[in-house]
């Protein structure tokens, strides 16, 4: 018998990106299940073919709000986030739902993949890999120092980067790099990323999206500022490279310490009551995780060249 679902979720785009391959495998498995969805970005489901537009918030035989319920565990099992979303919904349908691909499910219209689509738009000629330098502002743990984002840059002059990030959000400009900035749609940045030979950056929605299919037949390789937040099993992506800390400093020995602020911030935010144990002030002045400092310039440096020896891309 047809069951109607519809799904909602209040979060942040990254946790969207998590949704469409929940859904995607849902789908795959269990046809006589509509779904539909609506999200905080939405524009990542345009063109998708497994949602049924006649199910609505009004009009279903189930409402779902997504949650994480098996989140607490991440730590002490193999679970990346994808999983705990599929978890959820086979638990809530009673069903089981087999995993997919470790990917985003994301879906292009043959304009979207055109190639000549980046010089269109923004002016971009030949190969360029994605930087987000920075990260949303109430989740402060999860941001590197802004100077060794630009030392990478410098070191690496043979790739041109395109710097994305949310206006909104902590990203400071880049020198050498085409910033587009709060320029971006999500589609937009969808479109810029599918056509994007590589990407750096923190746990964030570009990690997440880098995983979305690729128009050159392999993964796309993404190195992610992982620190001492989040086991790497779940967050990582086939083709991602994590620099991390897990089990190199006490608050993260057994797993992440899914601290939200490095320092308190004037919000009156719960996540104040989650601050970072060992906050390193930088020599730029910044202040950032012990765990983040650790990770040098040199050592991004290394990964993306061992990436272009190994692979050729990057």
């Amino acid at each position: 018998m047809t069951m109607r679902v519809f799904i909602q979720d209040q979060h942040c785009p990254g946790d969207t990106l998590e949704i469409t391959a929940a859904v995607r495998d849902l789908c795959v498995s269990h046809p006589d299940i509509r779904v539909n969805v609506r999200t905080t970005a939405q524009e990542l489901w345009d063109n998708n073919p497994h949602l049924d537009k006649s199910v609505t918030r009004l009009d279903n035989d189930m409402s779902l709000n997504i949650e994480m319920p098996l989140l607490k565990n991440a730590n002490s099992h193999c679970w990346h986030s994808i999983d705990i979303v599929r978890d959820y919904l086979a638990d809530q349908l009673h069903v089981h739902i087999p995993p997919g691909p470790r990917r985003v499910d994301l879906h292009l219209t043959e304009e979207e993949k055109d190639p000549a689509w980046p010089s269109r738009r923004y002016g971009i000629e030949g190969p360029y890999s994605v930087i987000c330098a920075g990260g949303k502002t109430d989740f402060t743990v999860k941001i590197w120092e802004f100077d060794r984002f630009q030392k990478v840059v410098d070191a690496t002059p043979d790739i041109q980067w395109i710097q994305i990030g949310a206006a909104e959000h902590r990203h400071k400009g880049l020198r050498n790099v085409i910033d587009l900035r709060g320029r971006t749609t999500h589609r937009e940045l969808v479109r810029l990323m599918y056509h994007a030979k590589g990407c750096l950056c923190g746990l964030s929605y570009p990690m997440h999206l880098a995983s979305m299919q690729t128009p050159y037949g392999h993964v796309r390789p993404c190195i992610v500022l992982n620190g001492g937040r989040e086991p790497p099993q779940f967050s990582a992506y086939p083709g991602h490279v994590m620099l991390h800390a897990i089990g190199t400093m006490s608050c993260c020995a057994n797993g992440g310490c899914w601290k939200a602020r490095v320092e308190r911030l004037p919000d009156g935010d719960p996540k104040n009551l989650k601050l970072c144990e060992h906050p390193v002030k930088c020599a730029s002045g910044q202040t950032i995780p012990a765990c983040m400092d650790s990770i040098k310039v040199s050592d991004v440096v290394s990964a993306i060249r061992r990436l272009q020896r190994v692979s050729r891309i990057f």
